[in-house]
C-alpha cells in the first residue's frame, strides 16, 4: 500500500511518497522527499525503510509453552497483524493471528532473512539460538530484536560460566568445580562426598 506520487512541479525534482496503511485516521500518512543529488545508497536505505513500515508483523522464534505464551500475548495487541512462530507448536497454529513457520531455531540465517522480509520485531525465546548469537546478528543488521546478548545469554547457556561469575562477585551459590578431565572430577567428588550434582556445561 505504498503509493509514489510524480511531482516534476517542485523545483528539488522530488517525489513525494505517500503510505496509506489503513483507512483509520489515527494512524498518520507518512512523507518523504528524495533528493536526487544523494547517492544510491541513500536511495537504496530509504526504499529498505519504507519496506519496513508495510510490515506489522511480529516473529518469535521457539516451539515451546514459553513462545505459545509469547504469541498468544502479543497477538492481542491491535497493532500487530501476524504473529511468526518459527518453529511453533500445535497449539500456535491455532492461535488467533498466529502462523507457524517452518525454520528451525538454529537456521540463523533462514530466521534473519525471513525476519528482514516480514517483521518489524523479532523475540528470541529458547536458549540455543540465543547462545549462537541471533539478537547480535539481528541487531547489527538494523532489525530489532529481543533477546539477551551471546555473552549475556552464557547465564542460562553455561553452568560454568554461571558459577564463575556468581563467584567472581560473592553472590551465594554452592560449592563447584569445572573439569576437563574424569581423574580430576573424581578427585573433587571424593573430597567433597556425597550427595553431589554431576552436570556437563551447556
Amino acid at each position: 500500500n505504498v503509493g509514489l506520487d510524480h511531482d516534476w512541479g517542485l523545483d528539488h525534482g522530488a517525489w513525494t511518497v505517500v503510505r496509506r496503511m489503513y483507512p483509520d485516521a489515527s494512524i498518520p500518512v507518512l512523507q518523504l522527499s528524495i533528493d536526487y543529488s544523494k547517492g544510491a545508497e541513500y536511495h537504496y536505505n530509504l526504499a529498505k525503510e519504507l519496506a519496513t513500515l508495510r510490515k506489522k508483523g511480529v516473529l518469535i522464534i521457539g516451539s515451546g509453552g514459553r513462545e505459545h505464551a509469547l504469541a498468544w500475548k502479543v497477538a492481542q495487541d491491535k497493532r500487530v497483524e501476524t504473529v511468526f512462530v518459527a518453529p511453533g507448536n500445535a497449539g500456535t497454529a491455532f492461535e488467533p493471528k498466529c502462523q507457524n513457520v517452518a525454520i528451525d531455531v538454529l537456521a540463523i540465517e533462514q530466521l534473519a532473512d525471513f525476519a528482514e522480509k516480514n517483521v518489524q520485531l523479532t523475540i528470541v525465546g529458547p536458549e540455543a539460538p540465543l547462545v549462537a548469537g541471533l539478537v547480535n546478528d539481528l541487531n547489527a543488521s538494523g532489525f530489532k530484536a529481543f533477546g539477551p546478548s551471546k555473552f549475556a545469554a552464557q547465564l542460562e547457556g553455561s553452568k560454568g560460566f554461571t558459577k564463575d561469575l556468581l563467584a567472581k562477585y560473592n553472590i551465594p551459590t554452592g560449592a563447584y568445580g569445572r573439569f576437563k578431565d574424569a581423574a580430576s572430577a573424581k578427585a573433587f567428588v571424593a573430597k567433597k562426598g556425597a550427595p553431589i550434582v554431576v552436570k556437563a556445561d551447556g
